[in-house]
């Protein structure tokens, strides 16, 4: 019969796993441990701790404080399931003995999600305080009352590169009679290319004309289905269109684009 200390380390909601100190070899994992990891009871035991990691280094973050106090919390892993599947895990260990002999109790908790909530909201932030570096400097060169157009206009389209980190920014406008778009400006972050004057007529896209002018913006995401008439465009923009003519585009490379 099982003692207590077994029945209540195989029904644990978090995975664990008890692994011989003097060989790093698994001795027993639980259930969670199984339907996480992808792998059975009997094939686990007798396999080495060194098969969990991604990154084998990351097994000093727990040995170290181990061999020193017996315990590790909190510690931070990257690991590998058999079927080679990677993921972020927070560990906490104890050194406890079993069959009498020293074991190390580890339990671990799936924290990919977390991690990857966290990054967004870091780079969020990281973006908003770009953006708004950009817009005060923006604001101070922009108090020059003889400053050309053209000029504020390359400031205004290298800072938007710059700060959204794409390749490419472009403000165009419609003509007279609304049967082109004439590039008022392109900025280039490679080379740092500065170039205007380009045409685009409607003859040869009335479908992306239709589009942009039906909606103010269209999304990134959606950018291929309004380009499907450019044929040799192939990148996504964030398009804004405006009631004085002007369209402002983003661009970025396109997956598996040219």
């Amino acid at each position: 019969m099982s003692s207590p200390f077994e029945q209540l380390f195989d029904i644990s909601p978090f995975p664990a796993v008890i692994s011989r100190l003097r060989d790093n070899s698994v001795i027993a994992i639980n259930r969670r441990n199984s339907e996480m990891f992808g792998i059975s009871h009997a094939d686990a035991v007798g396999q080495t701790t060194t098969h969990y990691y991604a990154d084998l280094s990351h097994r000093e973050r727990l040995r170290g404080p181990l061999e020193k106090t017996g315990r590790a919390d909190n510690v931070l892993l990257h690991l590998r399931k058999p079927n080679g599947e990677t993921f972020w895990a927070r560990a906490s260990a104890r050194v406890i003995t079993w069959d009498n002999e020293p074991a190390v109790l580890t339990v671990i908790e799936d924290i990919s999600e977390q991690l990857s909530a966290q990054h967004a909201l870091e780079a969020s932030e990281q973006r908003l305080a770009a953006q708004s570096r950009a817009l005060t400097s923006l604001t101070e060169r922009q108090a020059d009352p003889n400053d050309s157009f053209d000029h504020r206009l390359r400031e205004i389209l290298e800072m938007a590169v710059m700060t959204l980190q794409v390749e490419r920014v472009s403000m165009w406008r419609f003509d007279a009679n609304r049967s082109a778009i004439v590039c008022q400006g392109l900025f280039k972050l490679t080379g740092g290319v500065y170039e205007s004057g380009a045409r685009l007529g409607r003859e040869v896209a009335p479908a992306y004309f239709d589009a942009i002018e039906k909606e103010r913006v269209i999304a990134a995401r959606d950018a291929m289905t309004a380009y499907w008439a450019l044929g040799s465009i192939r990148r996504t923009s964030t398009l804004v269109s405006t009631s004085s003519g002007f369209c402002a585009m983003v661009h970025a490379k396109c997956t598996g684009s040219s």
